[in-house]
């Protein structure tokens, strides 16, 4: 269907502002989906037992505004891989396998020369946590920890 007028009914729904205008649009899915990541990472860890140090995506570095939504809500550094890194990396994993790299180390070092990585900074702000509680308490979770403990 249409996007725009789903979002824009939601945000009229919810009581949020509308945005009307292409840009503010576009913001709202891109924090929305940061919002999401955060989420999903949280039940990570919670999973994991432990704290998530960084992010790695494998994505078209043209979206870099994302990036930085998703590095800002985690406040984490999110590593940016070209897409083909992913088959390159399983080339590499059978070349490991079959003798033709030493080891995990060797293997890194390929990956590493191949494609060029974006690393994305968490930029701090006060702002994400609020708007997390409210993409929580909208999207129906109280906490994604809490929905696994």
């Amino acid at each position: 269907g249409d996007l725009v007028a789903k979002i824009q009914a939601f945000c009229r729904d919810t009581g949020q502002p509308v945005p009307r205008k292409p840009g503010p649009v576009l913001r709202c899915l891109l924090e929305s989906l940061a919002c999401l990541y955060r989420r999903s990472f949280d039940e990570l860890a919670a999973l994991a037992g432990r704290e998530i140090e960084r992010v790695y995506l494998v994505s078209e570095s043209s979206n870099n505004l994302l990036h930085h939504f998703i590095a800002n809500a985690l406040n984490k550094p999110v590593l940016v891989a070209h897409p083909r890194a992913a088959a390159i990396g399983s080339l590499v994993i059978q070349a490991q396998a079959t003798g033709h790299l030493k080891n995990s180390a060797a293997a890194r070092h390929v990956l590493r020369q191949s494609f060029k990585t974006l690393t994305c900074h968490a930029n701090p702000s006060p702002a994400w946590g609020p708007a997390y509680e409210r993409f929580l308490e909208l999207s129906g979770v109280t906490r994604a920890v809490e929905a696994i403990a």
